[in-house]
């Protein structure tokens, strides 16, 4: 709200998530969203090059990124991306009627700013957490900065 009560025009509401966009806010890894954000930005880019439309869930980085991951792969079933066994080898890919667009590499770069700043905070709560907290550490603190006073004022004269 602005001045007065009155609402800003410049204020962006928060719009509630599309069923994808929830999706990939549920990937719980930042090296997972690294290697989404680069599949989809390639495709954006150049979305006639097929190479970039064909993922090899074998691949160790897709692996470890993508294919162990339950959410990331959800997310990308969700944008479109079917499941294709060729010869025993999984591939991803992401048919030419479905489009990539820049708006899609921003989800992700939003959600890894997102889950920084979600690591972020769990690291400061954690270290807020290891501070003495307790009245009876705090009271001990008090008694020990006062005995270094006395010291001090003992010492002067």
């Amino acid at each position: 709200m602005g001045y007065a009560g009155y609402f800003s025009t410049t204020a962006r509401l928060k719009e509630k998530p599309t069923e994808v966009q929830a999706a990939l806010a549920e990937v719980p890894e930042n090296a997972s969203l690294e290697i989404l954000e680069k599949l989809l930005y390639n495709i954006a880019v150049m979305p006639k090059e097929e190479k970039y439309r064909r993922i090899k869930l074998s691949n160790p980085k897709i692996k470890a990124n993508i294919t162990d991951i339950p959410e990331a792969r959800k997310y990308l079933t969700l944008l479109g991306w079917e499941l294709i066994d060729e010869e025993g080898v999984e591939f991803l890919t992401l048919p030419a009627k479905i489009s990539i667009t820049m708006a899609h590499v921003r989800d992700i770069q939003t959600a890894q700013q997102e889950l920084s700043k979600k690591h972020r905070d769990l690291k400061r709560s954690a270290s807020a957490a290891s501070l003495p907290s307790s009245n009876s550490d705090q009271q001990r603190l008090r008694e020990q900065i006062e005995a270094d006073r006395l010291e001090r004022a003992a010492a002067k004269a």
